[in-house]
């Protein structure tokens, strides 16, 4: 059974079945055994042959009959029809004392039973409480108790992954901090002790690297605004292709001196879509800024736009390196670094821009996905939810 209300129920059932069928069977047998006493007694025979006299209205048989009344009994004591009276008495609170206590037993029995996953849940979760994150509950129902320990069990392993990722995307922040901080203070220290010339050279050298801090505290903001959903949408209609086109415009030049084929393909009939101009370009930017890293000459880059079961796609597609399979489900996570052959993260990148990409198009309730294959390319796409009229 795969509910847990049909076992509420069938356990019910049966519990009333039980003390029921206790009830009847003892009851009857008692009945069953006095009755034959009752005919075995040598004055049964006067008492089923005579009739009970009819009523008199003499004091003396209405106080007999009172008496008999106060007593709570029909017949005298001592007597065939009184011993009988008596078995049935007996009968009636030994089945029903009977039936109570089994009834009691078997309740106890399926009770044990139905609440054995929930202690189990709940000392597991009291190790989840304690930090023994990623403890698994074996499930041992297929019903609603069943449902929740999967449940458990994936929220345990959620919460391990997420503390993982935590700490290692707070060493990942301490590296990108501190190799910036270490070219500065190299080139501060030698300019101090006279060791270092000041030169246009050195002084870019240390304005790029700032500026790298400077874009990682950014994305680090981004990110941080988007976890708590306060991130600032300026949303306007727009034309998904002019979005294509500024992209391609903005990458042109830099494609073009690597030899590298960039073009939109996109109907100019698309229905517009209700974004935030730049928020979107950038996750745009960051797209087509990785494929360029990661493709060569006579490679090509193309921005696809169209529309598809009431969603526009904007896609960006490449036949450069792609992405091994066992990275993909992860590429969009914080300083995720996947294989050699295709890293997201760079001297001029700081690992963040997929992990923002993913969280701009969620907050435009739309959903960003990839396709990829080694040596065959890479495609990203981005659903978007047309506007309503």
């Amino acid at each position: 059974m795969r509910s847990l209300g049909i076992k509420l129920t069938v356990s019910f059932v049966v519990v009333t079945l039980v003390a029921t069928l206790s009830v009847a069977l003892i009851f009857s047998n008692q009945t069953f055994t006095g009755f034959i006493q009752f005919l075995n007694d040598p004055t049964a025979e006067q008492i089923i042959a005579s009739p009970p006299p009819p009523p008199s209205n003499q004091n003396n048989n209405n106080n007999d009959n009172n008496n008999r009344r106060d007593n709570g009994r029909r017949f005298e004591p001592n007597t065939a029809a009184g011993n009988f009276e008596d078995t049935i008495r007996i009968s009636l609170l030994v089945g029903v004392v009977s039936g109570t206590f089994l009834a009691f037993i078997v309740g106890i029995g399926l009770t044990r039973q139905l609440i054995r996953p929930i202690k189990t849940l709940t000392a597991a979760s009291h190790k989840l409480a304690n930090g023994e994150l990623g403890y698994q509950v074996t499930p041992t129902t297929k019903d609603e108790i069943g449902e929740l320990t999967e449940a458990f069990n994936q929220m345990s392993q959620d919460l391990s992954r997420a503390n993982q990722l935590r700490r290692q995307m707070t060493a990942d922040i301490a590296h990108d901090i501190r190799t910036p901080l270490t070219v500065i203070a190299g080139y501060t220290e030698g300019l101090s002790e006279g060791k270092t010339s000041p030169s246009v050279e050195t002084f870019a050298v240390m304005h790029e690297q700032v500026q790298h801090l400077q874009h990682l505290l950014d994305d680090l903001r981004t990110l941080s605004l988007t976890d708590a959903g306060e991130l600032t949408l300026n949303k306007q209609l727009i034309d998904p292709r002019a979005l294509l086109e500024r992209t391609a415009v903005t990458y042109f030049h830099q494609a073009e001196r690597r030899q590298i084929a960039l073009r939109v393909e996109s109907p100019s009939d698309l229905p517009s879509v209700y974004v935030d101009v730049e928020r979107l370009v950038q996750v745009l930017n960051n797209l087509v800024g990785n494929a360029i890293r990661h493709t060569t000459s006579n490679d090509e880059i193309i921005l696809v736009g169209k529309q598809e079961s009431g969603q526009v796609i904007l896609q960006v597609c490449d036949t450069g390196d792609g992405i091994a399979a066992h990275d993909l489900s992860n590429v969009f996570e914080r300083f995720y670094r996947g294989d050699d052959a295709r890293q997201y993260t760079d001297s001029h990148s700081t690992g963040l821009g997929l992990a923002i990409a993913k969280a701009i198009v969620e907050a435009h309730e739309g959903q960003i996905s990839v396709a990829s294959e080694i040596n065959q390319g890479t495609t990203f796409t981005i659903r978007l939810p047309q506007p309503h009229p």
